[in-house]
């Protein structure tokens, strides 16, 4: 064979080339039919099947329409139970208010009675008393009378012995009696009579008393001051303190000594007034029985008597001082301002507190 007629060798190269990528390009194109046709038979359905799906398809939605029906009635139902249950704290609140304003009402009713009761128990009280005041009355009226009737002295001091008796129960009918004896021109009747009260301890006595305190006899003074031991009541403190301007030493001392014996209130009304007294006795009395009770209270009373125009006795009461608190004062002013100052740095009984 002649070179001219051979063919070359790359061109079977590339004409095998040629048919490779059709037979390529071949085999792509009927994979790709048989997917298109795989699809297309997939994507065909039946009318059956179509109407099968919505069925399936309205059965669910009935389902959720029912279920969103009974949640729709469930949320009615609790909004229902909501607005009673709102309702019923509405009445109950209204009903525990009714119920605490019937127990305030009835609070005052009960306090209305209790004080009418109060009321009426004091009314029976009074009406007792007063029946018993005329009663009284009635017997201190007839004694009086009796011993009015009685002529002489003798017979005068024999009635008043009989009433020993009365006296010594309490009985009051027998102050009217003493009362009267006191007006009689001889002291002898009166003393008499005011021992007929030596026992007693009513405050009933008190107006015979303070009577008794303004006569001319020095015993009779005497021995009615004496009564104040056994009588447990306020006045006693203005009566004893009156005492002390007595023209007699002995009743104004008995008079402190008195009060010396009473209760806080009583004794302090009493020495107050003896700081300051026109005697020389009752102030120095009074400054001793201050120092004596050794407290607070003396204290405030002790200064007043660095007021006294006496430089004697106020040299005393700065004695008084500097025993109970070791200091010494030129004027009133100056120790009531310290004192107020510094009253806190010592205890109840005059002692200075370590912790100041």
């Amino acid at each position: 064979m002649r070179a001219a007629d051979r063919i070359p060798a790359y061109k079977y190269a590339f004409f095998f080339s040629i048919m490779l990528v059709n037979l390529f390009l071949f085999g792509c194109s009927s994979k790709n039919n048989e997917d298109a046709n795989d699809q297309s038979v997939k994507s065909r359905v039946t009318p059956a099947e179509t109407k099968t799906s919505m069925n399936n398809e309205l059965k669910s939605l009935k389902q959720e329409n029912e279920e969103l029906k009974k949640s729709l009635a469930k949320s009615l139902e609790l909004e229902k139970e909501v607005k009673r249950l709102r309702q019923q704290n509405e009445n109950s609140i209204k009903a525990i208010a009714e119920i605490i304003a019937l127990i305030e009402k009835s609070k005052i009713v009960k306090q209305e009675n209790v004080e009418m009761k109060q009321a009426i128990n004091k009314l029976i009280a009074l009406e007792k008393q007063n029946q018993k005041t005329e009663s009284l009355n009635d017997t201190t009226n007839d004694l009086i009378k009796q011993f009015e009737s009685k002529a002489s002295t003798e017979e005068k001091l024999e009635f008043l012995q009989s009433l020993s008796d009365l006296a010594s129960i309490g009985d009051m009918s027998v102050l009217g009696v003493v009362r009267a004896a006191l007006d009689d021109p001889n002291p002898e009747i009166g003393r008499a009579a005011i021992e007929l009260l030596d026992d007693c301890t009513s405050p009933e006595v008190l107006p015979v008393i303070e009577y008794a305190l303004s006569l001319a006899d020095e015993q009779i003074r005497s021995d009615a001051l004496e009564t104040l031991s056994g009588v447990s009541d306020p006045y006693t403190g203005t009566l004893l303190a009156g005492a002390l301007n007595d023209n007699s030493k002995n009743i104004r001392l008995s008079a402190l000594k008195i009060a010396k014996e009473k209760n806080d209130a009583v004794q302090l009304e009493v020495l107050a007034k003896g700081i300051s007294a026109a005697h020389d006795d009752v102030k120095y009395t009074s400054a001793w029985l201050l120092q004596e009770r050794s407290d607070h209270k003396a204290m405030d009373i002790i200064i007043e008597g660095l007021k006294d125009p006496n430089p004697d006795f106020r040299e005393e009461i700065n004695e008084t001082l500097n025993f109970l608190i070791n200091r010494e004062f030129g004027s009133y002013d100056e120790a009531k301002a310290w004192w107020e100052q510094n009253k806190n740095k010592y205890d109840d009984e005059l002692f200075e507190k370590d912790d100041m």
